[in-house]
């Protein structure tokens, strides 16, 4: 067939007479672009979407933290239990003041104001009654200082203002 063989010393010429160039090194100043992909790029796209919803919510609590803080004088003064007859503090009020309301003792709210939010400033827990002699029968529930309810689970008509 062939006359022609091959030897392995022929082969090694071969591979010495063909200039491979060396690699080139990359400067070390030269970072690696890495690679784009969906995988790249759906974990940047969670992580964006994480940072978004926190930032989002923090401004959220930010928001609704000075709202209260302003609202807060606005609505129901300092050493002061506020009751209102609608949700949201609208509507007739009614103030208990710390100074004038007997401290441990069943008060009753006017009886032609039926309380459905709340504000406790008074700087004590205050307990709200459902009923209006302040009987543990009905709903009733303490409050601690500093609370706003803009609507309460039941109608308030009796507080009642602890020491401690």
């Amino acid at each position: 067939m062939f006359s022609h063989a091959v030897s392995p010393a022929s082969v090694t010429d071969l591979n010495a007479r063909r200039r491979i160039p060396a690699p080139r090194r990359r400067p070390s100043t030269l970072r690696r672009i890495p690679p784009s992909g969906p995988r790249l790029r759906r974990s940047t796209l969670l992580r964006l979407s994480a940072a978004l919803v926190l930032t989002l919510l923090s401004l959220l609590s930010l928001l609704a933290g000075a709202t209260a803080a302003q609202g807060a004088p606005a609505l129901c003064p300092a050493d002061t239990f506020c009751a209102y007859e609608s949700h949201q503090f609208q509507g007739r009020s009614h103030h208990a003041e710390l100074a004038a309301t007997p401290l441990e003792r069943c008060v009753p709210l006017p009886p032609e104001l039926n309380a459905t939010s709340f504000v406790n400033n008074t700087g004590r827990p205050v307990t709200v009654y459902q009923d209006p002699t302040c009987s543990t029968e009905a709903d009733f529930r303490t409050f601690p200082t500093g609370t706003f309810v803009p609507q309460a689970p039941y109608v308030g008509r009796a507080i009642q203002i602890w020491s401690h």
